[in-house]
């Protein structure tokens, strides 16, 4: 043991000397701060010295996509347009319907947005074939500039006009639209094309049209303009169309809802009953008047609510009209295969000069309180050359 203490020499020597316990001094909390501020210091220096070399892309990802439908250089794009006639909300795709509303300003470049799960796809009536039936040189051409003001539709068609030059189809939710052509496709057949819209609210066909198979169902959605409970007419219009329909078999179920200006929902069957249908003649009735026509169409199911104000549109040809009481009767259906007819007061600001008798008409129509029609607006119907002029309408 001396030996050791000789070894650490005065060391030694000090520490034999000392008395325990050993008492060490506590720095104070002035000396504590400083050396925090100086470990501080010392760590910012080499943050700055080596922070740049570091990747950023580590912490955020480099932005690269833009939204759909806006490109790298923040305009629009080719994004296909949203469904002609679609809920609120449905997003662009195929060609299928879509909006007539025109998109807004262009877009600045941003972050791709994350994919929305897609609505469910509704279920057809009926299975189409996988390869598109030959249309022959039916459709398209009028005198649409093109494809850049048009817009995709694939729809049923549910009317075609006596003359061949127009018919009228309903998409997968329902909404008719009457669409002038070149020549007409059949009743029943599902369609893909490109429409123009014109100034009365139809459309001209802009493109070749393609028959992609056959439907004997579709929806339906419109305005009723015209009702014959004994017989069990009904007509649901809407822009361009008055579609004549067999309701005989929902007319003994029907609420108080069913009436003119009622909204109609519901599922037609477009098979033809063979034979031709006719209305059982009226009680008391001349037994040498002909029967009353049944529409081809027939109300499958039907949903009616009657809302006040709701405007009536009617399709038909002027039949009468008087100026001195200011009535004229349009035909209850597009193609007038309806004997009845619609009456309707003109007010004395609608220009009787430009209405001719015998030509069809887009005609809109308040119904007042003691529920009689009142013309507020017409609109040429017999071509796409009258639908778009602003001359010959009204309102």
């Amino acid at each position: 043991m001396n030996r050791l203490w000789e070894a650490l020499g005065g060391i030694g020597t000090d520490l034999r000397g000392l008395r325990f316990p050993v008492r060490i001094a506590v720095p104070t909390h002035e000396e504590l701060a400083a050396a925090a501020l100086s470990t501080l210091a010392v760590g910012l220096a080499v943050g700055l010295a080596v922070g740049p070399g570091i990747n950023s892309s580590i912490f955020m990802p480099a932005i690269t996509a833009p939204f759909a439908g806006v490109s790298a250089g923040g305009t629009e794009s080719d994004a296909p347009l949203p469904e002609l006639g679609a809920p609120a909300g449905a997003s662009g795709g195929g060609a299928v319907t879509a909006s007539t509303g025109a998109g807004g300003a262009s877009a600045t470049q941003v972050a791709a947005a994350p994919t929305a799960t897609p609505a469910p796809t509704p279920v057809p009536l009926e299975t189409t074939p996988s390869e598109p039936v030959p249309s022959g040189s039916g459709g398209g051409g009028g005198t649409s500039s093109g494809d850049e003001d048009s817009l995709p539709l694939t729809a049923t068609v549910v009317s075609v006009s006596v003359t061949g030059k127009s018919y009228a189809v309903s998409d997968e939710y329902g909404n008719l639209f009457s669409i002038f052509t070149k020549t007409a496709p059949e009743i029943g057949d599902q369609v893909k094309t490109r429409i123009t819209p014109l100034l009365n609210g139809t459309f001209l066909e802009a493109s070749t049209r393609q028959v992609t198979g056959r439907k004997s169902e579709a929806e339906i959605r419109g305005v009723i303009s015209y009702l014959d409970v004994q017989a069990g007419i009904v007509v649901v219009s809407s822009k361009g169309v008055s579609l004549g329909l067999d309701g005989r078999a929902v007319m003994a179920n029907a609420g108080p809802d069913l009436r003119i200006a009622a909204t109609a929902e519901g599922k037609i069957s477009l098979t033809p009953v063979e034979p031709p249908a006719t209305t059982p003649p009226a009680e008391g009735s001349d037994p040498t008047e002909p029967a009353l026509p049944i529409p081809e169409a027939r109300i499958l199911e039907l949903e009616v609510n009657f809302y006040e104000g709701t405007a009536v549109e009617l399709t038909g040809k002027l039949e009468a009209l008087d100026p001195v009481t200011r009535k004229a009767h349009f035909s209850a259906d597009s193609n007038g295969v309806l004997t009845g007819t619609v009456e309707a007061t003109l007010p004395p600001e609608v220009p009787l000069e430009r209405l001719k008798v015998g030509k069809p008409y887009c005609v809109t129509l308040r119904e007042g309180a003691d529920g009689l029609l009142t013309l507020t607006g017409f609109s040429p119907a017999w071509s796409e050359k009258g639908a778009n002029d602003p001359a010959e309408s009204y309102g």
